[in-house]
């Protein structure tokens, strides 16, 4: 039986990774990925487009980039962003080939097809800082401020950690290096893919971390993990200044890569819902990977906060409200063809579990005195044979007055808690039927202050 999710985008068929590209040119919304479309593994890397105009529903309407010229020929076009510029959209990626990593445009008119520029790569050895490696140095970003551009890269150091550097242009055909953002120390470590949102008078800059090692249990579990920090930029020598320590984005098994975008004053951001080094039994169906729900984000007294798309509701086709009730078991059978939305609100709860498909092989495990959530998810294997199938994270707050935000999506689930302050994305692989069964783990009753359900389901299958 096919698991493939609905509303999260998923390619046709190949691989995909890191989402790229994330804009809005030409009155839509513009979304690419990294894919491989030869095989269900990381492969000769290609940009697939995906359009959309709510941010809910997106559109594959082919390959924007390939490999095809001497500086991207080998492995082809790796991760970037994308603006637009004097009425153009412009993809700014990393180019792959002979042992060199650099930074290439590619325009277009019509947002359909994209021409690669004569001036490509427009950043390479020569603007590299002599103690960083060429074969080390991807993921360009770029945002303007004033009526300057600056692209924010990772790079590996020559001898140990890696940066983020800072470069500027006005024109997109010169480029300045300004100086280093972020470092990180660490033999294996590299943080990449950075991406940046301005919220008032403060910059959220986000990367991922290749092989962050642990603090604690609850906290960077994943062999990578995705940070953001809040504080500013200064432009003159292009360092960061934090106001406070690195954070997690998300603390789910299936989450990297993340980017974002801001239209109108709303800050968007979007991520891989996989995970390096796992074999997902999607390769079945002739894929592997997926992108989460786009989420909209701010930031408040320093945390990052997310929420799902208020467009989101347009695809509703059933909703059920119960509110201020007492349960020792409470189930809302649902239909196993349509996605999910569950909101739930408690106004008390000790210890419980919510279980999401009738296996009880998906669930949520919560304990107040202990402040911790327990996810459970069907093993995931590794490529080294372990296996991936429980995380607990520990909240700050007092879990009796707890919310939980969750979209169930065939395989996919994306979890939001209390307002968004601490997200979880994770697949999962069942054939059993989905459904929501709240138990507690005590003699004392689970008080609900509210439970929404909607039944949500794409254009193509709304009845």
């Amino acid at each position: 039986m096919s698991t493939r999710p609905l509303l999260h985008v998923s390619p046709k068929n190949g691989w995909i990774n890191d989402p790229n590209g994330f804009s809005f040119a030409f009155g839509k919304f513009y979304l690419f990925a990294q894919h491989n479309p030869y095989d269900t593994k990381w492969g000769p890397m290609h940009w697939l487009q995906f359009v959309s105009d709510d941010l809910v529903n997106f559109k594959e309407v082919g390959i924007a980039l390939k490999p095809s010229e001497n500086y991207d020929h080998e492995y082809g076009c790796f991760s970037g962003s994308a603006l637009t510029f004097n009425d153009k959209h412009i993809l700014f990626y990393t180019g792959v080939a002979d042992e060199k990593q650099t930074q290439c445009l590619a325009v277009s008119t019509d947002g359909k097809q994209y021409r690669k520029s004569k001036l490509n790569p427009v950043i390479s050895e020569k603007d590299l800082p002599r103690d960083y490696l060429i074969k080390d140095f991807r993921d360009p970003f770029v945002f303007k401020k004033g009526n300057t551009y600056y692209v924010l890269i990772s790079a590996r150091k020559v001898n140990n950690g890696s940066s983020i550097l800072m470069y500027k242009t006005l024109d997109f055909k010169t480029f300045t290096y300004v100086g280093v953002t972020l470092s990180i120390t660490g033999e294996q470590e590299m943080i990449e893919c950075p991406a940046v949102f301005f919220e008032g008078d403060k910059a959220i800059l986000l990367y991922s971390h290749q092989f962050k090692k642990a603090v604690n249990k609850f906290e960077y579990q994943n062999v990578h993990s995705t940070l953001y920090v809040v504080g500013n930029f200064n432009y003159e020598t292009g360092a960061f200044i934090s106001e406070c320590c690195p954070r997690e984005i998300d603390y789910g098994f299936d989450f990297y890569a993340p980017q974002t975008l801001t239209i109108k004053g709303k800050h968007y951001l979007v991520a891989w819902q996989n995970m390096w080094d796992r074999d997902y039994p999607s390769r079945n169906d002739g894929y592997v990977g997926n992108l989460t729900l786009v989420r909209e984000v701010s930031v408040k007294n320093n945390n990052l906060y997310q929420k799902f798309v208020s467009s989101l509701s347009n695809y509703y086709t059933k909703t059920q409200i119960i509110s201020d009730a007492e349960y020792t078991v409470f189930t809302i059978p649902v239909d196993k063809k349509y996605a999910h939305r569950y909101r739930v609100e408690f106004s008390q709860v000790n210890e419980a579990i919510l279980f999401f498909t009738n296996d009880e092989k998906v669930s949520i495990t919560l304990n107040a005195e202990a402040k911790t959530i327990t996810f459970k998810r069907p093993e995931v294997l590794n490529n080294d044979g372990s296996a991936t199938k429980t995380r607990t994270i520990k909240l700050e707050e007092d879990i009796n007055r707890l919310s939980l935000d969750i979209v169930f999506d065939q395989s996919a689930m994306d979890i939001l808690i209390n307002n968004g302050k601490y997200s979880f994305s994770m697949l999962f692989y069942t054939n059993a039927s989905p459904c929501l069964t709240i138990k507690t783990l005590t003699n004392e009753k689970i008080m609900l202050k509210k439970l929404i359900y909607n039944q949500i389901a794409p254009k193509e299958i709304a009845k």
